[in-house]
């Protein structure tokens, strides 16, 4: 069943009229993307004093997305064929543009061509629109997040998600 079929469903067992029920399922779904968003904002892209990008962020994202599709450490930046591979090297790339990494660092990192990274990109980006791999999404975002608490010294389960 898709993200917004869900969301429309428990907002009807609620009891609000129909026309209410789907604008209220549209706003949420808005809210849940732009929210993501704006957790990688407040995340910050973590620049050194020279102005590069931090690696423990890059380290952060990488770990977060080989632990969600079960690979093993160094997976994603090596060149392994196969879909769980290519899928995982794809996420990992929307999530350090989302971190604020350019592409020509992620591609350098990755050793492809930055346009290689901005294509993952519209890709990831097209089928979280679509509510394909929403769990996937929600589970590297929550493995991000609560690593970055568990770095500064707080407990993961000081904050909502």
């Amino acid at each position: 069943m898709k993200f917004s079929t869900q969301l429309k469903d428990i907002i009807l067992e609620s009891e609000i009229k129909h026309s209410k029920a789907d604008k209220l399922a549209k706003d949420i779904e808005d809210l849940f993307l732009s929210n993501t968003v704006k957790l990688f904002k407040h995340a910050k892209r973590q620049h050194t004093k020279r102005g590069k990008y931090s690696d423990e962020t890059f380290d952060r994202v990488c770990t977060a997305v080989e632990t969600v599709f079960n690979l093993k450490h160094g997976a994603v930046l090596s060149r392994e064929k196969g879909a769980n591979p290519i899928l995982a090297r794809q996420f990992a790339h929307y999530f350090m543009l989302q971190e604020g990494m350019s592409s020509l660092y992620v591609g350098k990192k990755f050793k492809m061509n930055h346009a290689t990274i901005l294509y993952a990109n519209k890709v990831i980006d097209s089928w979280l629109w679509q509510d394909r791999y929403i769990e996937e999404h929600e589970q590297i975002t929550r493995l991000i997040i609560e690593d970055l608490f568990i770095d500064n010294g707080e407990a993961a389960t000081d904050c909502e998600f």
